[in-house]
């Protein structure tokens, strides 16, 4: 049991006089483990843990009432301004499953799920991005690149994302992450190369 829940049974906890007559332990207990899961995954933003954190806890939390889920997703999209000095043009209001949904995949995106998203950004512009500095490519490529994030169909909060942050920011964001996973965005473009066709022998 990780140290958040800990703290946070210990709240659920009834006072010994009143165990007798009290019937809301197991509800408290809920609220309590639900609580650590969301802290869990706001304190993992950023790091490299988020990944598996994420993964372990996510699908648990989509079964909790909706009330709850959108207080959660409140809570990351205020995590992701503090990390990636990002915060929306427009005010994001969340009502439904489907507005929380949208939040998962921004975070999922922001955090792990963007190789595919960098290899269509840099197929046919690149073969070995480790032969050059991400940033320089990136860089001196910017038409074409900026051109594929407008034709791209994402999730409405990923679309914002890539196309109201501003310049320097969102290609800072792209070097990170593409030079964090050169060897495998390298392999991925190589192996859509051979599909398509269009090997060098």
């Amino acid at each position: 049991m990780n140290n958040s829940t800990k703290v946070l049974l210990a709240y659920a906890e009834p006072l010994p006089e009143m165990e007798d007559e009290y019937d809301g332990t197991d509800e408290l207990i809920n609220d309590a483990e639900n609580r650590a899961n969301f802290l869990d995954i706001i304190y993992a933003i950023g790091t490299e843990s988020i990944e598996y954190i994420y993964s372990i806890l996510i699908n648990d939390i989509r079964k909790l009432p909706i009330e709850d889920q959108i207080s959660f997703c409140n809570e990351i999209l205020n995590k992701i301004k503090e990390v990636y000095d990002f915060e929306f043009l427009e005010k994001i209001e969340l009502y439904t499953p489907l507005d929380c949904e949208d939040v998962y995949k921004f975070l999922e995106f922001l955090e792990f799920n963007h190789i595919d998203f960098l290899v269509d950004l840099l197929y046919g512009i690149v073969d070995d991005i480790r032969k050059e500095p991400v940033r320089i490519i990136i860089d001196k490529n910017w038409f074409e690149i900026e051109n594929r994030i407008l034709k791209e169909n994402l999730s409405r909060l990923i679309t914002l994302f890539l196309r109201t942050n501003n310049r320097n920011d969102l290609i800072d964001f792209l070097t990170a992450k593409a030079t964090k996973n050169k060897i495998l965005i390298t392999m991925k473009i190589l192996e859509r190369r051979s599909e398509n066709g269009n090997s060098n022998n």
